[in-house]
């Protein structure tokens, strides 16, 4: 399954051109791809989310592909003259109870979901009216909740692969249904210090919303990360070096609707009362190498509905280049 959406992915960016550039690029493409999958945990589990795979290709600084066209038409928030970056996204998630074993509904734990789909991006980098150095992330993502996104073929075929038990209770999932979901995050970078040449210590606050049937919530948080010739995402260039970091973010998020929890939209189907707020913690590592970028993250989650006993993580491998 994961080669089938990667494959997707590859037709998606064949099939889209720009339609203008304004003769300044800066940055070229970037390719990223994203495992995030609680067998990378430690301890590993097998529960709620566990598994999402995410691919996303970015076009050369203020071109725009004709299918993004839309994205360009929102006005910057604050930022003093942008870059702009434009692109797309395909991706698989889907989540489970704990107990997978079973055939029988698991009227105490979260739904069995999958959620398959693709993605138009924008990036703005700049600087905001008190020069903070300030990075705008805009996604629109269209797709499909329930059997249409196989995500009981895609876990069920790496069960196999790996000769773990199955999970028999997909019978159970949501039901199909079309899913939107709109999203802006913003980070600004406020503290900076360090030698040129040497360790940087960096401070990196941020906030988002997300809107749809999908999920509608609020989050903040903020990032401390400590390295050597750290990647400046806010620059016009992000030259290749060799360099790491480490990190740490904490975060918290507040949610209004989470079709994973709540249920369909459109039908009749299992839900769990949710809580209305959600402690994220992440903490991780990554290598700059050249035109490459590699970094694993633990992710660390707190009670996300009512009847959970116990708090969910899982680990995100992401490999970027920079073309």
């Amino acid at each position: 399954m994961i080669r089938r959406v990667a494959i997707l992915g590859v037709l998606l960016a064949a099939a889209v051109t720009p339609v203008w550039a304004d003769g300044t690029n800066r940055q070229g493409f970037v390719f990223i791809a994203n495992e995030e999958n609680d067998f990378f945990s430690i301890p590993e589990t097998d529960k709620h989310y566990t598994q999402g795979v995410h691919f996303s290709l970015l076009w050369p600084d203020d071109e725009v592909p004709w299918l993004a066209c839309p994205l360009a038409w929102t006005p910057p928030l604050g930022i003093q003259e942008p870059i702009r970056k434009f692109g797309f996204e395909v991706g698989q998630e889907f989540y489970t109870p704990i107990n997978h074993t079973t055939s029988a509904l698991v009227a105490n734990d979260r739904p069995y979901a999958g959620w398959l789909y693709v993605g138009g991006l924008r990036e703005d980098r700049g600087v905001t009216a008190n020069q903070i150095p300030t990075l705008d992330r805009y996604e629109v993502e269209l797709g499909v909740v329930g059997p249409w996104a196989l995500g009981g073929n895609a876990q069920n075929w790496w069960h196999d692969m790996i000769n773990c038990s199955r999970a028999n209770g997909w019978s159970h999932q949501l039901k199909n249904e079309p899913g939107l979901l709109l999203r802006l995050d913003r980070t600004w970078r406020v503290v900076d210090g360090g030698e040129a040449d040497g360790l940087h210590l960096q401070l990196l606050p941020r906030a988002g919303v997300a809107l749809g049937n999908i999920q509608t919530s609020a989050r903040v948080g903020t990032m401390v990360r400590l390295g050597y010739h750290i990647p400046d995402e806010f620059a016009a260039m992000i030259p290749p070096k060799w360099g790491w970091y480490v990190f740490s973010d904490v975060g918290g998020r507040g949610v209004l609707y989470n079709e994973f929890l709540d249920g369909d939209v459109f039908h009749a189907s299992h839900s769990i009362a949710k809580e209305p707020g959600v402690l994220e913690v992440r903490a991780g590592i990554m290598f700059e190498l050249g035109h490459s970028e590699i970094s694993y993250t633990y992710v660390y989650l707190n009670k996300e509905f009512k009847q959970q006993d116990t708090y969910d993580a899982y680990g995100s491998l992401n490999y970027t280049y920079r073309f």
